[in-house]
């Protein structure tokens, strides 16, 4: 079976990977529009583990035989992306950064287009993999 949007995958998990590291090195990154929507929810370093393990998580689905294993594998990493693209979404509707500078809407919003569309894209690529029943072959269909 083809195997299907693993350099999204791969996208992704880097960039959660490397978000976790630096919450372990620093708060700081904690500032940033998608990594600071989670300061309103939970503490630096559970951030920080939160990323590391959404990250993991989805490294061990690229690997895995099993469809509904490899979904709920993917999932935390789909639901930290959605949640990191809400807030860029938020902030340009709101004209704010997550650390209160203000600026345009249209200017937040293609600052935050990169993970807005990780996040969409990364929703298309779990529909196109496993649909809403699941792997569901149209060529065997009589």
């Amino acid at each position: 079976m083809k195997r299907h949007n693993q350099w999204v995958i791969w996208y992704a998990t880097l960039i959660h990977m490397i978000w976790g590291v630096l919450l372990l090195i620093s708060k700081a990154p904690f500032s940033t529009n998608p990594i600071g929507f989670f300061a309103s929810f939970f503490s630096v370093k559970f951030t920080a583990l939160l990323f590391l393990l959404g990250g993991l998580s989805a490294l061990t689905s690229i690997r895995c035989k099993n469809e509904r294993l490899e979904f709920l594998l993917l999932m935390p990493q789909q639901l930290l992306l959605l949640l990191t693209s809400v807030s860029g979404i938020s902030s340009a509707f709101n004209q704010q950064y997550i650390d209160g500078v203000g600026r345009p809407g249209l200017f937040i919003f293609a600052d935050q287009l990169p993970i807005i569309l990780l996040g969409i894209m990364y929703c298309f690529g779990m529909y196109e993999r496993f649909g809403i029943i699941g792997n569901y072959d149209n060529s065997n269909k009589t």
